[in-house]
């Protein structure tokens, strides 16, 4: 059986509206709702709310080393939940990828029937 442990504030009193999640993702130290409407809202690892993110990601976003990552305009995007700084890691030959995959440092991109390999050892400052 369950029990709670914890139990953050009711969001109604912190939102505008009550956000309608769907997404709820976990990092080693953050706590990612989604909402499609409002956007996404960072809580930290006892459910209390931090701040809804500044920057507009999409759903299919993944969480590397605590920062956001997705894919644009043939860049990963790196956004940092714990200062907030955005970069941009251009990712050559990257055009109409269709699936991106995260493992370790490493990259995997679906495009033109192939998977790409790409290892990431330093991000852009």
């Amino acid at each position: 059986r369950g029990e709670t442990l914890l139990e953050s504030d009711n969001l109604f009193y912190q939102l505008d509206r009550s956000p309608k999640p769907t997404r709820v993702v976990e990092t080693k130290s953050f706590v990612l709702l989604q909402d499609l409407d409002q956007g996404t809202f960072v809580f930290d690892q006892f459910g209390k709310f931090i701040r809804p993110l500044s920057i507009g990601i999409p759903n299919d976003f993944q969480i590397w080393n605590d920062m956001i990552v997705f894919y644009e305009d043939s860049s990963l995007v790196f956004h940092s939940l714990k200062n907030s700084n955005t970069r941009k890691l251009t990712i050559p030959n990257a055009s109409n990828v269709e699936a991106i995959q995260f493992w370790g440092n490493q990259v995997y991109l679906q495009k033109d029937g192939k998977i790409h390999v790409y290892e990431i050892r330093k991000l852009p400052q």
